[in-house]
């Protein structure tokens, strides 16, 4: 759903007097510590399910409790990880308009 102008007008001007405010609060909120957050959880998630994959199909036929255990680490990494994909191609879509926020 699409901004109106006066709306993008308000939200332009909270983002100028939160740089002018508090400029460190304002920079941890820029888009480059956002992005890399985003990026490392993405990452994690991968490396977390091929580990439970791996788990899964090693313990399959011997251990079930463990299969079961791969399998549950399989599905919260997969959710962790498509959860923080769409939140960098939010991210890269979305143009700030602070000088000073860069993305990427």
């Amino acid at each position: 759903m699409a901004l109106s102008e006066y709306e993008q007008k308000i939200l332009s001007e909270l983002e100028y007097s939160l740089f002018a405010e508090d400029p460190q609060f304002g920079e941890s909120l820029s888009g480059k510590q956002m992005y890399a957050r985003s990026l490392r959880i993405v990452r994690w998630g991968v490396m977390s399910f091929v580990a439970g994959s791996v788990c899964l199909v090693t313990f399959f036929t011997s251990l079930f409790v463990l299969s079961l255990l791969g399998l549950a680490t399989m599905f919260v990494s997969s959710v962790a990880a498509l959860s923080s994909a769409s939140a960098l191609k939010r991210m890269r879509k979305v143009p700030t308009s602070h000088p000073s926020v860069r993305i990427g």
